[in-house]
């Protein structure tokens, strides 16, 4: 039985909130000698997989409220929502990673992976493809 409406559930953002915990602690250094502390962290990765589970349970909610109320779904509206939802803060990070690396002079080198001119990577999620295709970590 679907619920008749998509609603807020508190819960699932403290199961969000673990999640980056976890995202998190992998890219954090660690102190020598607590074999403890890299098992648990060796886990992180749990996170980026719950993140995604957590993603696709929302999203298949969402479209099937509106396919059980509809008829029907209008994929427009949804990709709307989602982009109006992301967007802004998906830009902010852009904009906050290259004034931070300008700053802080990072990645100051070579200049074809100097991250200030990376951004239309950032700006189209090929970034991934451009470091497998070069062998170049930015």
């Amino acid at each position: 039985m679907i619920a008749r409406e998509h609603r807020y559930v508190p819960s699932l953002d403290g199961l969000r909130a673990i999640c980056v915990a976890g995202v998190l602690f992998i890219h954090m250094p660690l102190p020598n000698g607590h074999p403890w502390l890299e098992a648990i962290r060796s886990r992180g990765w749990y996170g980026v997989d719950m993140f995604f589970i957590l993603s696709g349970f929302l999203i298949t909610w969402i479209l099937a409220v509106e396919v059980d109320t509809t008829g029907t779904v209008n994929l427009g509206r949804f990709y709307r929502a989602r982009t109006l939802r992301l967007l802004p803060a998906y830009l902010s990070t852009i904009l906050l990673v290259l004034a931070g690396s300008h700053l802080f002079e990072i990645a100051q080198g070579d200049e074809s992976y100097r991250l200030a001119n990376l951004w239309p990577l950032f700006l189209s999620y090929t970034l991934n493809i451009w470091m497998a295709a070069t062998a170049i970590w930015p």
